[in-house]
């Protein structure tokens, strides 16, 4: 019969034995189905003689069932292990490093510059708020100074203005060349009560409303102009002129009357341009003629 080495101790071996009887190793050249219950040399822990070699004195020994077969599984052996956590360690600390050296800094680096830029954005739209207020304040207050001056003035230019005419009143008055109130009122026959200066004119007069009868003036003042209305809630203004030679009578309901010498815009044509420049309504008094 033929034999063939166990692969593990190198036991001569028939192929009718399914397992080395000196290490268990499984007979890779045995013809013995691994099932087969005849064969008692296939089954561990059968009791059997070993026809090979000498005799057990002490009686046939059990033989040992085969030792598993080592798993295919990679084995790491302790340096390989030793480095690969010297490995994770360095790695670990190296981001540990990385972290507590680099990113870290660097984070609380941009964090405390962001900080500073904010405040000094914030400190910036400040100044600039409050400078922009300061200077609507002081553009506010310019405005308001100016005004209270351009007040003032407008003020002091009409008190010199009323000044100025009511000396030039006084001086032709005092010259005899302009009436007084009181005068006027004998001169075309109505009450002194009634007659008072015109402002801003030298020598015109206005003639209280109430419906009354007055005439052109006599004494020798010249050319008087009037500008009146004849009944109550007449709106249209009737421009008479009297050349100082007649006593024309006509009846009024208020009117102004202006010496023409001493007022020389308040003849009876200019009087009347004005009024329909102005768009008043304004007719010319029956015998008052205007050239043009």
């Amino acid at each position: 019969m033929t034999t063939s080495p166990c692969r593990q101790c190198g036991t001569d071996l028939t192929a009718d034995i399914q397992y080395c009887p000196q290490c268990g190793t499984r007979n890779s050249s045995s013809n013995v189905s691994p099932s087969d219950p005849t064969d008692s040399s296939t089954v561990p822990g059968v009791r059997q003689q070993n026809p090979y070699g000498p005799s057990n004195p002490y009686g046939d020994s059990i033989i040992p069932p085969p030792l598993p077969l080592p798993s295919p599984r990679c084995r790491l052996t302790a340096s390989v292990t030793i480095t690969l956590a010297l490995l994770l360690l360095l790695l670990g600390g190296g981001g540990l490093v990385y972290f507590f050296g680099v990113y870290q800094p660097n984070k609380m680096h941009a964090d405390a510059t962001a900080t500073v830029v904010g405040q000094i954005t914030s400190t910036g739209q400040t100044n600039s708020t409050a400078t922009a207020q300061s200077h609507r304040n002081a553009t506010a207050t310019a405005h308001t100074q100016a005004n209270a001056t351009a007040t003032v003035q407008a003020q002091a230019n009409a008190t010199a203005t009323a000044q100025a005419q009511a000396n030039a009143r006084a001086s032709a008055i005092a010259q005899g060349l302009c009436p007084t109130p009181s005068a006027v009122a004998q001169a075309i026959g109505d009450n002194p009560n009634y007659v008072s200066p015109v402002t801003g004119e030298i020598c015109g007069f206005t003639l209280q409303k109430a419906q009354r009868t007055v005439h052109c003036p006599t004494g020798g003042y010249g050319e008087t102009s009037f500008e009146y209305t004849s009944v109550p809630g007449n709106q249209t203004l009737i421009i008479r002129k009297c050349d100082g030679t007649e006593t024309t009578s006509f009846q009024i309901y208020g009117a102004t009357v202006r010496f023409v010498n001493w007022e020389p815009d308040g003849d009876a044509c200019t009087i009347y341009t004005k009024d329909n420049t102005k768009g008043l309504s304004a007719v010319l008094a029956p015998g008052t003629t205007c050239r043009g």
